[in-house]
């Protein structure tokens, strides 16, 4: 099922008031801009001018569904199976019209009271709709969000319901009621899409909604005007890919033409449009599937783009064995059996391989039979295999956007957008700009005279071929598809390195965006024939690049300059300018790989569409070449290692709307394997609100979290859960509470001293946290020139080792304090969480005074390293004075307290070396320290050091969740590197009556 239509009765509505709002908001708005900033009003106009043409035919993507229907339909899921059931009817009323979430939408009991049923149906299912399209409720406030809402009033209830939920919902956008009768659902869709695509909106929320008025039965009403909302979300689908969105469907056309009421009522067109693309999405009519409109409103709705397809590898030792193997799955099909299991079934081993890519189980039988017999004979195979990431002959701007998507099963690659995502950290400090934003746009050619601010295409393009080069090569690693040796030439060489390893990211884009820029200067100056004279910009690229970081190769690398396998160590600047200004010939480099082995050489470079598609099929002739492939990592069905205590978040705008949010979500993991709980963690930490009733389960099973979960639920305690009020004094609740001082709400960090010293600290924390791990190395190469053996070696020696008690020895004890205690404060500053104030016990006060950007990394390991061994008399204190005498002292980058003098250090206390004499003889004012963060405004605390227990990685995550109940921003995107957005329970709306409900009437017959 490819395309459907969806059509709908209505009003004559082409040219209306409604239309030229739409339009007016628009103009408003540029105007705002022209008027606020003059200067840029027409750079602006033109990008906005050429955004809508471009966007004039761009498809609009269905991200998010909402809906309230007869028969206790308020999910997609439940509209689902009620449609295969054949249960979802046109005449049903709804149960219950005055019940009312009030305290979620922050509304007065008096006031919800007088509501129109209408707003208070339609806020709630746009809360839903927006919590199904993984929007967090308060993302949009302030945003040129729409709301498009279908009424069957004319008068002001009905033409005002559609602002007042933009208001309430914090939304900026256009906000046009359509009364149009029976059509104006689907009519809404029509207007949001037109807003869109004309530039008036970013996002819209677009349905119909209607309650009857008068006497009401409990029975269902066949041939009366149903009640209901639905409601969808919707973007431009480049905003859609660039967001990582679930696409339920795409609208392709939308158009209005005109008729009379229908007698369905106007949730009834959204309704038929909520169908078609559930059943688009799921790629199935269901039974029950029955008239969904009339004829005058149309919309012509397609698949999303990017659909995953089913792939089935299979091995043997002959192509008999291979027929066997095919033959018994299809025989599991059909007595449906559990057969999809590619993540297994790509572990056999066998000569002979084949590898069936389908859209649909109906066809794999015929694609089995195909492949078979194209490999009927064992073909030679490759001994190795080769990475050649190639120049920048030609890119599309759109190549590999199918990759961007981070949904799991629909569209997209996380691996890829993960990559692309960290490139374009690296990227825009030199750049201004995301690749991902270029990457979507629909047009692969943008005016010249648009981008002229970008110097030349050339600027822009080289950087983006880099990302694109460096996130396609990481997506086929997460893959299990290995090099054995990798190479590039010209600019991809670049990216060649960084995936060697030889290369750090920061520094590769500091390299591709100085010689981009470089060769953009060049081609404005009047030279168009750059590549001819590139090698006059070697002596200056030379100059602007300066010292290059390198490091040793993980990765075998073949230097197209030296015509050789390097270790990485002389890839100085000098080496990128000949790299660059005089790259080698395409035809010479795979040629002069030495060793004689057969090699294939795989061509790493962005696909100009379908990129998804492509690398799939190679990973597919890889693995029947031989190669190892992860197909479970390409299927999105990954085993992941060994069980990890994640936080798991949940709240609600009340205690008891937290307590049901917990057990929906405790039933929820119940069918959860462990290896989702990750995924489940992530989703509900970033796509879900956090309301001011908070708490965080630590679990590293999904049995453990729904235990934890069903504790909160029936207000009892869990050794993994913490809870918290806004508050943070939870009286009602017999759970961990959090509590806060009055003072403040800033986040103070302090670095404990020699009491928290153990063999092994930090050795969990280092092999689960590749950021701790890296920050760890970086500081152990800092101090190990300053001890007597290497820092590694002491820490994470045995246990019961003859060196484990070096450990205490306070020269090796305070170098390896120092070390933790960085790495973990550069954790921590990952994941966003960043104070306001430090300070420093011991030891710990360098690490303080290093964070506060008092001193360099160098400079404080010397420190650390001189106070470890004054402390243990290997040293003077005459000897210590000169080590702080040679440091150089900056001021302070953030509220550093002493614990020397209890108070705030200024600039001039902190330049004084001093200082540091005195606070290894003085004694510890911790007291004052602490009461000076509270008059700052401190009010959350965090022990940045070795965890007081073994498990190191627990109490990392529990402190995690301490923080976030006790209301501590923290970036989940970074925490839960890796995660993708699934499914979760729909918010528990907690329902009291607004009003006396209008006694039932019975209704006999139909009407």
């Amino acid at each position: 099922m490819g395309t459907a239509q969806v059509n709908s009765d209505t009003a004559p509505l082409l040219g209306t008031a409604q239309e030229t709002a739409v339009r007016e908001t628009a103009v408003r708005e540029t105007a705002a801009r022209e008027t606020a900033a003059p200067e840029t009003a027409a750079r602006e106009t033109a990008v906005r001018e050429t955004a809508v043409r471009a966007g004039a035919g761009e498809p609009v993507a269905i991200v998010g569904i909402g809906c309230r229907l007869p028969g206790g339909i308020e999910t997609p899921a439940a509209l689902w199976q009620g449609l295969r059931d054949a249960t979802v009817h046109r005449g049903g009323l709804l149960d219950d019209i005055t019940g009312f979430d009030a305290d979620l939408f922050r509304v007065p009991p008096a006031e919800a009271r007088r509501m129109d049923p209408r707003r208070r149906i339609a806020l709630e299912t746009a809360w839903a709709a927006l919590e199904d399209a993984r929007i967090v409720h308060d993302g949009p406030t302030g945003s040129r969000t729409g709301v498009f809402l279908g009424t069957t009033e004319q008068g002001y209830d009905g033409a005002a319901l559609p602002a007042r939920i933009a208001r309430t919902l914090g939304l900026r956008g256009p906000a046009p009621a359509v009364p149009a009768a029976g059509g104006s659902s689907l009519t809404a869709v029509h207007l949001a899409v037109r807003a869109l695509r004309e530039g008036a909106a970013d996002l819209a929320l677009a349905g119909g909604v209607d309650v009857r008025r008068g006497p009401r039965s409990t029975l269902k009403a066949e041939g009366v005007r149903g009640e209901g909302c639905g409601i969808v979300v919707l973007r431009r689908l480049s905003d859609a890919l660039t967001a990582g969105d679930r696409v339920y469907a795409v609208v392709r056309g939308s158009a209005v033409v005109g008729s009379g009421p229908h007698p369905a009522g106007p949730a009834a067109g959204v309704v038929g449009l909520l169908s078609t693309a559930l059943a688009l999405h799921h790629g199935e009519l269901p039974a029950g599937e029955g008239e969904l409109g009339g004829a005058r409103t149309g919309l012509v709705l397609a698949e999303a783009p990017y659909r995953r397809r089913l792939f089935v590898p299979l091995a043997a030792d002959s192509a008999e064995g291979l027929r066997a193997a095919a033959d018994m799955l299809a025989d599991r099909i059909r007595t449906g059996d559990t057969w999809y299991v590619p993540e297994l079934l790509g572990r056999a081993t066998g000569s002979h391989r084949v590898v069936a890519a389908v859209a649909h189980r109906g066809e794999l039988a015929d694609a089995l039979r195909t492949h078979i017999a194209a490999r009927a004979q064992d073909p030679g195979r490759p001994d190795a295999l080769a990475f050649c990431f190639g120049g920048p002959d030609t890119h599309r701007l759109d190549a590999s956007r199918d990759l961007l998507g981070a949904s799991r099963d629909l569209l997209g690659e996380p691996a890829f957008r993960a990559a692309l995502d960290e490139c374009d950290r690296a990227l825009r400090p030199y750049t201004g700009r995301l690749v991902t934003g270029r990457l979507v746009t629909r047009r692969s050619v943008i005016p010249r005279s648009v981008t002229g601010e970008l110097l030349a295409d050339r600027a822009a393009s080289g950087p983006e071929l880099f990302a694109l080069q460096t996130a396609i090569a990481r997506t086929l690693s997460a893959w299990g598809v290995e090099p054995a040796v990798v190479l590039g030439e010209g600019t991809g060489e670049v990216a060649a390195a960084v995936f060697a390893g030889v290369l750090p990211l920061a520094d590769a884009a500091r390299l591709i965006t100085t010689w981009s820029r470089l060769v953009a200067e060049r081609a404005d100056a009047g030279s168009r024939e750059v590549d001819a004279g590139a090698g006059e910009l070697a002596p200056e690229l030379e100059r602007r690049l300066g010292t290059l970081r390198t490091r040793l190769a993980t990765v075998p690398f073949w230097s197209a300059v030296t015509g050789g396998y390097t270790d990485g160590s002389d890839l100085d600047a000098a080496y990128w300018a000949r790299a660059l200004c005089a790259p080698a010939p395409r035809a010479e480099a795979p040629r002069a790989l030495p060793g004689g082995r057969a090699l294939r050489v795989l061509a790493i470079t962005p696909h100009p569409g379908g990129a998804r598609q492509a690398l799939e099929d190679v990973a597919a002739a890889l693995w029947c070449d031989g190669f190892d492939v992860d197909w479970g990592a390409v299927t999105g069905r990954r085993r992941r290692g060994g069980p990890a205590p994640v936080a798991l978040t949940v709240s609600g705008r009340t205690a008891r709307a937290r307590a049901e949010n917990a057990g929906r979500l405790a039933r929820h993991l119940d069918g959860t394997p462990d290896a989702g709980l990750l995924d489940v963690a992530y989703t509900a930490a970033r796509h879900r609100p956090h309301l001011e009733y908070r708490a965080s389960v630590v679990a590293a099973s999904s049995a453990e979290a729904a235990e934890a979960l069903r504790a909160l639920a029936a207000g009892h305690g869990h050794p993994g859960l913490v809870a918290g009020t806004p508050d943070m004094r939870a009286p009602d609740m017999k759970v961990p509470d959090m509590r806060a001082p009055d003072r403040g709400t800033d986040l103070a960090v302090l670095f404990p001293g020699e009491g928290s010293r153990r063999i092994g600290m930090g050795r969990e924390l280092y092999a689960a946290f590749p950021r701790f791990r890296w920050a760890f190395d970086e500081v152990c190469a800092a101090l190990d020139p300053h001890l007597p053996l290497p820092l590694v070696a002491v820490l994470f020696g045995a246990a019961d080792g003859p060196d484990a008690v070096l450990v205490q020895e306070t020269r090796f004890a305070q170098p390896a304090l120092f070390a933790v205690e960085v790495a973990s404060y550069r954790l921590w500053e990952s994941w966003g969480v960043v104070p306001a104030a430090v300070a420093g016990h011991a030891v710990g006060e360098v690490a303080a005074a290093h964070v506060a950007g008092v001193l360099d990394l160098a400079d404080a390991a010397r420190l650390a390293a001189a106070r470890g061994r004054l402390a243990q008399a290997d040293a003077r204190p005459g000897e210590f004075g000169r080590v702080a005498a040679q440091c150089v002292f900056r001021a302070p980058s953030m509220t550093w307290v002493s614990t020397v003098t209890g108070r705030a250090v200024s600039a001039d206390e902190a330049a004084d070396p001093g200082y540091w004499v005195r606070q290894v003889r003085d004694p510890v004012r911790f007291v004052d320290a602490i009461a000076t963060w509270e008059r700052s405004g401190a009010g959350r605390y965090l022990e940045c050091g070795p965890a007081g227990e073994w498990d190191e990685v627990r109490a990392l995550t529990r402190e995690l969740g301490v923080l976030h109940v006790a209301g501590q921003d923290i970036d989940w995107e970074r925490v839960f590197a890796g995660g993708v957005p699934v499914d979760l329970p729909s918010y528990a709306f907690q329902r009291t009556s607004s009003g006396a409900p209008e006694p039932p009437v019975k209704m006999w017959g139909r009407f």
